[in-house]
């Protein structure tokens, strides 16, 4: 098997991702080995230093002490050396396949930019394209093992970052503090990220790429190998892929090539996960509380619904009533009622759902006022 890496990648991050991988399968793995300018089968048996020395692939193949799989680090070859050891993985998968109860696996990995046209998968020779392993849900988990405190701060991590990375969990770290700032700190920390990674000279050719089209989603994309039109970006670690957002440039590219309402989007959609259902379940609370004091009446005694649909609903369930009409009816309710903090904090969370409704991304503080505010009127209410 011939693996492609792009650039930026780390090699022990890699190679511990493969390891743990063949040994859940309960396979046999050799030592790493860095291939050389050596001829492959020499290479290996100075590696391996079998004895008695096999005089061909197939009594290596054969041979006991021949680990079941063994990782190639190809990295550092030269385009000559790599031609050499991937005709010589070739080989060996050929060899494998004419052997019957023989399992023995080449993995070889190379540098995606140094193959520009590398081969296509067959009977012979796989080919695979290294992505990230980190899904969304998988970096909201490692988030959550950081800081298990069930605060706002806690719970911001655990829906922006996964949003923002993009399955690069090493940008976890230098977003972990600034994730509560402006978006601005944001951009300018990934832009910082993108220059340390060499990406700045690629910028031209990405933005040219970009200018006739964007990635698309997950529905769009089923192969291993990335779309044609999207290597320059790939080849350096600008193209991700997770299985919730489908295929996505690298934040810190967006950063670099200025596309801050693509940056926003990801911001946004963390904040739509987290905020949406809590918005919605504050809505529920005050009308099941309102209708608890004052019967369902309140929701059009108070006020009007302004769309006739939603007047028609509203008369069917008093939970139908929405954040205007809400707010209207708070308003408009006798003082003597003493409803000043359910005005407020139906005036938030209004102001905040019309935010986010209109794919504008809020701020932390915004987000800790209705945390706060919440938290009080569920107090209130055990206390009633």
């Amino acid at each position: 098997m011939v693996l492609l890496i792009p650039a930026n990648q780390s090699h022990e991050f890699i190679h511990g991702a493969l390891s743990d991988l063949i040994r859940q399968k309960n396979f046999r793995l050799g030592q790493i080995i860095q291939p050389d300018k050596t001829e492959p089968l020499s290479a290996l048996l100075d590696t391996w230093k079998i004895s008695p020395v096999p005089t061909s692939l197939n009594e290596l193949i054969c041979h006991t002490d021949c680990p079941e799989i063994t990782l190639l680090d190809g990295r550092q070859l030269a385009t000559e050396p790599i031609q050499s050891w991937l005709r010589f993985v070739e080989r060996w998968s050929d060899q494998v396949r004419q052997l019957d109860g023989i399992e023995r696996s080449l993995c070889l990995c190379v540098n995606a930019e140094m193959i520009p046209k590398p081969p296509t998968s067959d009977v012979k020779l796989s080919v695979r394209w290294w992505w990230r392993t980190s899904s969304a849900l998988e970096t909201q988990l490692y988030c959550r093992g950081r800081n298990m405190n069930h605060t706002p701060l806690a719970i911001w991590r655990e829906y922006l970052l996964p949003s923002i990375v993009a399955g690069d969990l090493s940008l976890i770290d230098p977003l972990w503090d600034i994730i509560v700032q402006p978006i601005d700190a944001t951009t300018h920390q990934l832009r910082h990220i993108g220059q340390s990674r060499g990406w700045t000279i690629h910028c031209p050719t990405w933005k040219h790429i970009l200018s006739k089209a964007s990635p698309q989603k997950l529905a769009f994309f089923t192969e291993n190998s990335p779309p044609p039109r999207w290597r320059p970006l790939w080849d350096n670690g600008a193209l991700c892929f997770t299985p919730e957002y489908g295929l996505e440039i690298h934040p810190a590219a967006i950063a670099l090539l200025d596309r801050h309402p693509d940056l926003e989007q990801r911001i946004w959609r963390g904040q739509a996960a987290l905020l949406l259902p809590f918005l919605d379940s504050i809505r529920l609370d005050l009308c099941r509380r309102l209708t608890q004091r004052f019967s369902p009446t309140w929701a059009l005694s108070w006020a009007q619904p302004a769309d006739y649909q939603e007047l028609e609903r509203v008369k069917k369930s008093v939970f139908a009533v929405q954040w205007g009409h809400m707010v209207k009816a708070l308003y408009n309710a006798s003082h003597n009622y003493q409803l000043r903090q359910e005005k407020q904090l139906a005036t938030v969370a209004q102001k905040i759902r019309n935010e986010l409704a209109h794919y504008r991304p809020i701020c932390f503080a915004d987000f800790t006022t209705l945390w706060e505010m919440r938290a009080a009127f569920e107090q209130k209410g055990t206390t009633v």
